[in-house]
């Protein structure tokens, strides 16, 4: 049978190993977001938010995640946060705007994989490709960037019709 002060030390240890974890992966994803690693930029934005409360840290992390880097999850994260007004001013406007733009990235993108791999729909390239046109054309009219050409003449050629022979 386990004390009240054993149970009282056991749990001070591991609320310590919790936040030296925690500020491991603080380093692991300031270093790869100062990178412009856009995965890591959002999981920071999420760090902010759920370990520290510091919402408008996480915004100030999500919106060029979401607007210059085109990462829809992003985008929904930020639209959370404008719809709840934490860390922002609440702008229900503003929210639905970016629910739509983290909407039409993930559901372009993930249309266009289930017709390159014919996944639940027949394997139809030409609807892969229109998905993809979308998707594109989404994250460069949020981003203002265009996607370099050899990214899409990659995917053509990983996915197209001449890779499948």
């Amino acid at each position: 049978m386990m004390t009240p002060a054993r149970r009282k030390r056991d749990l001070a240890k591991s609320d310590a190993e919790q936040r030296r974890i925690d500020e491991e992966k603080y380093v692991g994803f300031s270093v790869a977001c100062n990178n412009d690693e856009a995965n890591a930029c959002h999981s920071l934005g999420e760090w902010y938010a759920v370990l520290r409360a510091n919402f408008s840290k996480a915004a100030e992390l999500y919106r060029p995640n979401c607007l210059e880097r085109g990462y829809a999850n992003s985008c929904f994260n930020l639209g959370l946060l404008f719809g709840a007004g934490k860390g922002v001013q609440k702008d229900r406007t503003a929210a639905l705007e970016l629910f739509e733009r983290g909407f039409e990235m993930t559901a372009c993108r993930n249309l266009m994989l289930m017709h390159v791999r014919g996944d639940g729909v027949p394997k139809d390239f030409a609807k892969a490709e229109e998905f993809r046109q979308r998707s594109v054309a989404a994250v460069e009219q949020e981003s203002g960037v265009r996607m370099p050409e050899y990214l899409q003449e990659r995917f053509r050629k990983n996915h197209g019709p001449e890779a499948r022979s």
